[in-house]
Order: structure tokens, then C-alpha cells, then sequence
């Protein structure tokens, strides 16, 4: 996009702030939040955010990198770890809230966000992963992030309809349709 996505800001507040309020907002156990190049200034929009800030020094290699690095940091105990990235600026508490409730039924499974025909791809993040597949996590080096773990596993994933996670930030016309939105 020709910019740091995670400073880009709606309605005044930085995608970065906003999602990890979004997190915050589910009275989640710890909320961690990875950073990569523009680490400074993430850091300034985070200042008055109770969160765990992780760098990813690593971050050139791509978001499977970003993913083992804030898995690696999570604290024991935790039932399952809830992946959201902060360009998917639709995406609201509510959706979270819903996700968190599915999987709940089955804490064993993963649980990902649906928004079209799965055949086309219209899967991915947020997505929440049990504990029995950190190690996993843990070591990915993809630059598609856990989606090869959501594959994988795909006869144990169950899809959460979310119109929400269709929206995100790659380029510059996206950028453009959330400022129209």
C-alpha cells in the first residue's frame, strides 16, 4: 500500500488502536500485539493500551513470522489464542464476541471467519486455534500466515459467517473504499 497499514487511521483512532481495542473490549485473558518495522510509532498509538507490545524482528519474512513470534510470548495456561489482524478494519467487538462464542462450544477446534464461498478462498482471520496446535504456530515461517494451518486441518475447522473480515487493506483502492465507507 505504499504505508504502514496499522497507522492509518478511522474515524480519528489508528487501525493498530482499534483492533486491539476490539480484543480488549472481550475481557481477553492478554492481548498481545506484534510489530515489525514501524515498531516506534506503533508503540506511540499503544502508549495508553493495556497490551503485551512483541517485535518481530524477523518481519521482512512475512505474517507466519509475526504469528510464531506473538504465540511464543503468550503466558500458560490459555485454552486457545485468537489471530485478528488490525488492516481488517470492519471487523467490530461484536464479530469477535460471536467467534469467541463458537468456539467455546469446542474448544479443541478451529474456528475461522467465513465471508463467501470457501472454494474461493473467502476464509481466513480472525480465526482462533487451540492450544494443541501452539507448537505449530510457533514455528511458521509462511508469508499467508496460519491459512496453511486452517487447510491443514480443514475437517476440523468450523466457519463462522463474517461479512465483516471481508474487508481489509492491500492497496490503495481499499484504502480509498474505507474512507467513502
Amino acid at each position: 500500500m505504499g504505508r504502514p497499514k496499522q497507522l492509518v487511521e478511522r474515524d480519528g483512532e489508528a487501525l493498530i488502536t482499534r483492533a486491539a481495542q476490539n480484543l480488549l473490549n472481550l475481557d481477553a485473558i492478554e492481548v498481545i500485539v506484534v510489530t515489525g518495522a514501524e515498531n516506534p510509532n506503533i508503540l506511540k498509538k499503544l502508549e495508553n493500551v493495556p497490551v503485551k507490545i512483541v517485535r518481530n524482528t524477523g518481519w521482512k519474512q512475512g505474517m507466519g513470522g509475526s504469528v510464531a513470534t506473538g504465540v511464543r510470548s503468550l503466558t500458560g495456561g490459555l485454552g486457545g489464542v485468537l489471530i485478528l489482524l488490525c488492516d481488517q478494519w470492519k471487523v467490530d467487538s461484536g464479530d469477535l464476541e460471536l467467534l469467541v462464542q463458537k468456539w467455546q462450544s469446542d474448544i479443541s477446534g478451529v474456528f475461522s471467519a467465513k465471508w463467501g464461498d470457501l472454494d474461493d478462498g473467502a476464509f481466513g482471520p480472525p480465526v482462533i486455534f487451540p492450544k494443541r496446535l501452539f507448537s505449530e504456530l510457533e514455528t511458521l515461517e509462511s508469508k499467508r500466515g496460519a491459512r496453511g494451518l486452517i487447510r491443514k486441518y480443514w475437517r476440523q475447522v468450523t466457519f463462522v459467517e463474517m461479512e465483516n473480515a471481508a474487508f481489509d487493506l492491500d492497496d490503495p483502492e481499499d484504502l480509498k473504499a474505507m474512507r467513502e465507507s
